[in-house]
């Protein structure tokens, strides 16, 4: 279950809210609702939450220092890109992308 949590600099910016799931803070939009964690990999922690304003359910990955590295930047762009054209029953389908502040 996620724990809510305010964030690490104490600024909680408006229309966010903050939780921490195995040892890692997520930052998303208040219109998910998290539920739980789908997957653990290399590259972060995946989990499923409901988008209230679509009332459907999605999956939110939420990449570990995804600038620190330009290798593993570029890897994460060339996946958002791929997935942004990619239509097909199998692959989930790309929605949204959310930056930390």
């Amino acid at each position: 279950m996620a724990n809510y949590v305010d964030p690490l600099n104490g600024v909680q910016f408006r229309g966010k809210h903050y939780f921490s799931m195995w040892q890692t803070l997520f930052e998303i939009d208040m219109k998910y609702v998290p539920i739980k964690v789908i997957g653990r990999g290399a590259y972060g922690i995946v989990r499923s939450s409901i988008n209230r304003e679509m009332n459907e359910t999605v999956a939110i990955k939420r990449i570990n220092n995804v600038f620190d590295n330009r290798i593993d930047a570029l890897r994460t762009l060339w996946e958002l890109k791929l997935l942004w054209h990619l239509r097909h029953e199998n692959v989930i389908a790309f929605k949204d992308v959310m930056v930390p502040i």
